[in-house]
């Protein structure tokens, strides 16, 4: 598993984001491959869908939902929210029915939700799609994004998931489509055909409550078949003690940081974007962590090619460089931090 340390480093419009990598502390996988999965580990309040015994993923049984119906399914046993830097992620395949209607996947505050048209729950963050974009559910606030063609295609088998990284006032969320097929295989360039972000979601409700629960939903005629629902929590892998940014002769860039304590920490990866939000890639191989250790550790990586001049500034917790580094020395005389750059 992996997740943004959410410290991102802007030098003007280029933006660094260490992205941390380590395993999951919670997970919770059903395949509804018992009849009474769905009603046992799940409640509706208005209960239409039915875990059939066939179907789905090989074959072995799935949520079945009738054409032109609406429910929406919220896991019964919720996931104990953790602190800044944990990410919750859900996911499930599902089978597309028609061209019409919503499918939705998200979080929500309470275990007992009823959907709206676009089977969302009143208080909660998520998705949902339709053939050629949906929205991000933010409670009652729905916010449009398009794939730019319809992708999701009619009789066609899709693995979706959604990613909600606590930042402490706020969320980011990613968005992830695969093309499938009933086996379960991913698509033969195993790469999301939808990837899709929403950064810095303001919501008190979920970032208030003591525990989170995973939904699924479907509105008119979009699902007829969901299966393999997972649900898993992972809290950031390390305490992040330092982290600096600075020239280091022609157009390189030295990345410093250090750690205060490092938990199942399989390494970090540098990436980069020309924007603040979107279109991150990676710059730098695998940099190995310490697995786990009370004790911090060093680590450093040079970008050679940031195709940018300073001034540079970053943010790591939602503090400016301004706040955090009382002290940043440049040695190009014809150039000066300034301090008031997020």
């Amino acid at each position: 598993m992996n997740g943004k340390l959410y410290t991102n480093i802007v030098p003007v419009l280029v933006v660094c984001s260490l992205v941390c990598f380590g395993r999951a502390n919670s997970q919770s996988i059903v395949n509804f491959n018992t009849q009474t999965d769905l009603a046992t580990l799940f409640t509706s309040a208005n209960p239409v869908f039915t875990n059939g015994t066939t179907g789905g993923i090989g074959n072995s049984g799935a949520v079945d939902i009738l054409a032109n119906t609406s429910d929406l399914w919220t896991c019964n046993a919720g996931i104990p929210t953790a602190g800044v830097g944990t990410f919750y992620t859900i996911s499930c395949y599902f089978l597309n029915g028609a061209n019409s209607g919503y499918a939705g996947l998200g979080f929500s505050t309470n275990s007992s939700s009823a959907g709206d048209t676009y089977g969302s729950p009143g208080s909660g963050l998520g998705i949902c799609t339709h053939a050629g974009g949906g929205f991000w559910i933010n409670n009652a606030v729905r916010v449009p994004f398009s794939y730019g063609s319809d992708l999701i295609q009619n009789g066609s088998w899709y693995k979706i998931k959604v990613k909600l990284i606590y930042n402490g006032n706020t969320f980011d969320l990613e968005y992830q489509v695969w093309d499938s097929n009933s086996a379960g295989d991913i698509g033969t360039d195993v790469l999301p055909i939808i990837d899709l972000t929403e950064n810095e979601v303001e919501n008190a409700d979920v970032g208030g409550a003591l525990s989170i629960y995973g939904y699924f939903s479907a509105a008119q005629d979009r699902m007829r078949e969901v299966d393999n629902f997972e649900t898993t929590a992972t809290p950031l892998p390390i305490q992040l003690a330092s982290f600096t940014v600075q020239p280091a002769g022609g157009s390189s860039v030295a990345l410093n940081w250090k750690t205060a304590s490092e938990v199942n920490n399989y390494g970090f990866e540098v990436q980069r974007s020309a924007a603040a939000t979107t279109g991150f890639s990676s710059i730098s191989p695998l940099i190995a962590g310490h697995g786990t250790s009370v004790t911090g550790f060093n680590y450093s990586y040079a970008d050679k090619a940031p195709s940018v001049e300073p001034p540079f500034s970053f943010k790591y917790g939602g503090r400016t460089s301004a706040e955090l580094l009382k002290t940043w020395e440049l040695h190009r005389a014809t150039r000066q931090i300034d301090e008031k750059r997020t």
